[in-house]
């Protein structure tokens, strides 16, 4: 693996120890997971409670609207119904690296009730269809090609904006994608942000009018405020405010 994932390496295991509370009001689509898997509740960046998960779980996301959650695990992704009953679905061509090299790949539910499901190491996010669960690949146009790996470890949509923001796992770099998943455009952030973990918006209400994005990286969290033209990003370091 190169130098791209090798320097986050020891970052992304602490990251591990991090985050038990990633702000519920700041990040609502992260469902808890059990304290049996502590690693998957860093990643997703809930409070941990004693409700039983999958042990391989590496982000669960809730969909109140259709009364359904979502589990990715290392081989696919789980539909769990109202019932309790549990759909299976396959994620052609996949890929990933392993904690040690990175956070996990994210999961997150559209507008429309689909899941996108993203890689920690390549600009590939995969649909599914929320009621067939056909699934699709979408390769991303990138208007700026970084140096080293491009993959995502934090995925969300902005009502405000109508497109979804990601960061990178490798380099915390933030993108701007179209909600067709077919072109990135990079958002340049100051100060820069470590390696990502997670992102998720917070609502003009909760941001005092003001839609920000709360991003956490393998060391802190941050409050990001995205310009109008979507091109140029504030960071300000600090857990998310919340009301």
């Amino acid at each position: 693996m190169s130098d791209g994932i090798s320097k986050v390496r020891m970052a992304s295991t602490a990251a591990a120890l991090l985050a038990v509370a990633w702000l519920a009001a700041c990040s609502p689509q992260f469902e808890p997971t059990p304290a049996s898997n502590a690693r998957a509740a860093a990643d997703a960046g809930a409070p941990m409670r004693m409700q039983m998960m999958p042990v391989d779980a590496l982000r669960v996301v809730s969909d109140p609207l259709r009364n359904r959650r979502w589990i990715l695990h290392p081989h696919g992704v789980g539909e769990v119904r109202p019932d309790g009953s549990t759909r299976s679905v396959a994620l052609p061509g996949w890929i990933r690296v392993g904690d040690a090299d990175a956070c996990a790949p994210d999961l997150t539910v559209t507008p429309d009730g689909d899941a996108l499901v993203t890689s920690n190491v390549v600009p590939v996010i995969w649909r599914i269809d929320g009621e067939r669960l056909d699934v699709s690949r979408h390769e991303l146009s990138l208007d700026d090609r970084p140096a080293r790996e491009l993959g995502f470890s934090g995925i969300a949509y902005s009502v405000r904006h109508g497109r979804f923001f990601a960061i990178g796992s490798l380099d915390g770099s933030l993108w701007s994608i179209d909600r067709s998943l077919t072109h990135a455009r990079r958002i340049r952030v100051s100060p820069p942000l470590a390696p990502g973990c997670g992102i998720a918006v917070r609502a003009p209400a909760q941001a005092r009018g003001i839609e920000s994005l709360c991003v956490r990286t393998v060391i802190d969290e941050w409050t990001v405020s995205v310009a109008e033209d979507r091109g140029t990003a504030i960071a300000q370091l600090g857990r998310c405010a919340q009301g």
